[in-house]
């Protein structure tokens, strides 16, 4: 399968409460689960440039990349833009030196997309 071009995601919530990622793209009608979208390549919205989906940018309904992400911070009644770096998924994986076990991805996907735990994948 050629890949034709990479996708710029946009998250839809259904009246039923179910969350998709459609590509905003014209003439493209590609939709995917949002639990799906993890590491799938993306279009940032703020920069236009391309990234892959971690487990931090699937939770937003426009995407962005990590040299996008800035958060406000609130010092002596200012508010401020600073940058912030968001933690690679790598970092969660356990480490068999230390014997850190980490959460599994299905534990992880469950708490991003809020699965039901009777629902299979």
């Amino acid at each position: 399968m050629i890949k034709e071009h990479t996708h710029k995601f946009r998250r839809h919530t259904y009246e039923t409460g179910s969350k998709i990622y459609f590509c905003t793209l014209p003439k493209c009608n590609k939709k995917i689960k949002v639990g799906l979208a993890l590491g799938k390549e993306s279009i940032c919205w703020r920069c236009g440039k391309e990234f892959v989906m971690n487990e931090y940018s699937v939770r937003l309904a426009k995407p962005h990349c990590e040299d996008c992400h800035k958060s406000k911070v609130e010092s002596n009644g200012d508010i401020h833009i600073e940058r912030t770096v968001i933690p690679d998924f790598k970092s969660t994986l356990p480490t068999e030196a230390t014997g850190v076990i980490g959460t599994s991805l299905l534990d992880r996907l469950r708490k991003v997309t809020k699965i039901e735990e009777d629902e299979e994948l």
